[in-house]
């Protein structure tokens, strides 16, 4: 999208989330915060798990080896380059993707986001995040 000056307005990254259990799911959220220093533009959202499948095989353009059984949602403030380096240093307890504006399930994804139901992760962030 562009504004009226040219500009072009930024597009924030979605980070998906799978994993075999919804915990795995929550604790992967949190590792995203603290030990690969992501910033979330928004709350992460529960996604379809479905739909988390076929948004990897999209962007992998690989088949499929397992399907998971809990997914979320999350729209990032880095960019999809920093976010993958970030994300190729720890070593969370789910399979995450990051999808960017580059790829055709992006704009899918994106108007999804709203309509999902919101994670509440202030308590499970409790322990994750050092106080200064």
């Amino acid at each position: 999208m562009m504004f009226e000056d040219d500009r072009e307005e930024f597009m924030h990254p979605i980070a998906i989330v799978r994993s075999d259990d919804k915990n795995k799911v929550n604790t992967a959220l949190c590792d995203l915060i603290k030990y690969a220093r992501i910033s979330f533009s928004d709350n992460p959202r529960t996604m379809d798990p479905e739909v988390a499948d076929e948004i990897l095989v999209d962007v992998m353009n690989k088949p499929l080896k397992n399907t998971c059984c809990a997914a979320a949602a999350v729209s990032i403030m880095e960019d999809a380059g920093t976010a993958i380096n970030r994300l190729r240093k720890i070593h969370p307890p789910a399979h995450i993707i990051i999808v960017s504006p580059k790829y055709n399930k992006y704009a899918e994804v994106a108007s999804r986001i709203p309509h999902m139901p919101e994670i509440n992760l202030t308590v499970d962030l409790s322990r994750h995040l050092t106080k200064k």
